[in-house]
């Protein structure tokens, strides 16, 4: 699977934005507060979220403790994955919920992430 240009561009930039929460105390701080301020403070240009979309950050940098996000439900009705999508899941392991996951983020897409999940569930009972 290749990422696009924009893909790449928003990974590094999501990578230096978090790089840099987890050395300055202040940024941490202002991007819990404030993401989306604060990300376009840090990269020097305005981003734009599709209507109806907001951010949140919560520090999970606790290390005692165990964080659970609950996902909105996913709508499966009108999904259709392509064949290669179908096999990589079929094929169970991480490779398939990797996958599953990568799908769900890249696409904004919560059918990725319960194809994840469906993989994820085929390694718990392989253990």
């Amino acid at each position: 699977m290749e990422f696009t240009k924009e893909q790449k561009e928003t990974q590094e930039v999501l990578a230096k934005v978090l790089q840099e929460a987890c050395t300055n105390k202040e940024f941490k701080k202002e991007l819990i507060e404030n993401p989306l301020i604060s990300i376009e403070k840090f990269i020097g240009r305005k981003l734009e979220l599709k209507d109806g979309f907001k951010m949140k950050v919560v520090d999970q940098s606790e290390k005692k403790t165990i964080y659970l996000n609950i996902p909105s439900v996913p709508n499966l009705e009108n999904t259709e994955l392509s064949e290669a999508q179908l096999e990589m899941v079929a094929a169970g392991g991480w490779e398939g919920a990797l996958y599953g996951a990568l799908v769900g983020t890249l696409t904004l897409n919560p059918v990725g992430i319960v194809l994840g999940a469906i993989a994820g569930h085929q390694i718990e009972e392989a253990l």
